[in-house]
């Protein structure tokens, strides 16, 4: 099997960046031949899915090396995109793996593809008619239900188990008999993730009379998505006189992330945001035996078994979440049993060895 492989890698680091240096990661490991051609992608969050000359220029040379390197692969791995420049420019480079009679698969890390109308429609159904795709999960299945497509491949995302290198703060959290909560927000920090539904909720248990003077402290992980949000979040926390409730803002990487997030109790993630389809996040909570809440929305559902793993709520409806949140402050040994069962949940089906075994027997299975 050869390939060419069509996608970025971090930075800027995001859920599809990392999920595709884990590909290549896999690639490496099991000795498989291919040639990476690297789209030159936004750097920072705030220009992603924007035009620029860079990124036209990069969709030339792409355009050039699967020609100039059509002798050297059987196969083409692309992460496809959405909407604006990047779904056209995609569109090309599978244009022309069709004209040079390549077989292709197409990994559908986001959604919107039921919203395209006029020629991006019929775009749309020319290329999936003639495509191998992936999915995160049936799940998300609705959002191609309206096109044909050679076979679809349904591979959850994994993550690597930083447990046993975090396992004393894990383990200290959990043992703790302090009343103190920690509840984390952990995503870039953009509104349609549901930063404003944690906010609000932030504000129902503030004047809720059962949880005054209670310890809670509310903490947010993550780039802004932009100085306009940033203004209006701030804005809302001092109306409300919330600030004595926050606890960290902004960024945080690799370990240093980690060591942050062992200490959490609460993993709250209301997202609605329209090209969600997995939420990595949520594996990385399940892993440290965070309970989580999150929406009831596009694949969460089979990472966030509700009720078991956590709480499952409707999108922006911060009642229900902080409804949930004095649950599990409340009782403190359901939020631990949650805990438990999200990280057995973890070790059964999305470790990410676990992950590249299923991406890699996809990937065979079309070469064959």
């Amino acid at each position: 099997m050869k390939l060419l492989l069509i996608l970025n890698t971090p930075p800027p680091y995001q859920g599809t960046t990392i999920m595709n240096q884990f590909l290549l990661d896999a690639l490496q490991e099991k000795h498989i031949e291919y040639t990476h051609l690297r789209i030159d992608s936004s750097k920072e969050l705030k220009t992603l899915g924007k035009f620029d000359f860079n990124k036209l220029r990069s969709a030339f040379n792409i355009l050039i090396g699967i020609y100039a390197n059509r002798k050297d692969y059987q196969m083409a791995y692309l992460v496809m995109s959405v909407e604006g420049f990047a779904f056209y420019r995609h569109s090309i480079f599978i244009l022309l793996l069709l004209l040079l009679k390549k077989k292709y698969i197409l990994h559908l890390r986001g959604l919107g593809f039921r919203n395209k109308k006029g020629p991006g429609k019929i775009l749309t159904s020319f290329i999936f008619k003639r495509s191998y795709l992936i999915q995160h999960s049936i799940y998300n299945s609705f959002d191609i239900a309206m096109f044909g497509n050679k076979k679809v491949f349904y591979v959850p995302n994994g993550w690597q188990d930083y447990y046993k290198q975090f396992r004393k703060e894990v383990e200290s959290r959990i043992a703790k008999t302090t009343k103190d909560v920690n509840i984390v927000f952990l995503s870039n920090l953009i509104a349609d993730k549901g930063l404003f539904t944690v906010a609000e909720s932030m504000l129902n248990i503030s004047l809720d009379p059962l949880f005054k003077g209670a310890s809670i402290k509310w903490n947010f992980v993550g780039n802004w998505e932009s100085e306009s949000v940033k203004k209006s979040f701030f804005d809302y926390i001092n109306a409300n006189k919330l600030y004595n409730y926050i606890g960290h803002i902004g960024p945080l990487y690799n370990d240093e992330k980690y060591l942050f997030l062992a200490g959490m109790d609460i993993l709250t993630f209301p997202t609605f945001y329209k090209h969600e389809t997995w939420g990595n996040v949520i594996l990385e909570a399940m892993m440290f035996k965070i309970p989580v809440i999150a929406t009831r929305y596009v694949a969460i559902p089979e990472m966030v078994k509700d009720n078991e793993t956590g709480f499952l709520i409707n999108r922006e409806d911060p009642v229900a979440l902080a409804d949930r949140v004095k649950v599990l402050i409340k009782d403190r040994e359901r939020g631990k049993r949650m805990g438990e069962a999200g990280r057995r949940l973890y070790l059964q089906h999305f470790q990410l060895d676990t992950f590249k075994k299923n991406i890699i027997e996809v990937l065979q299975t079309v070469n064959r």
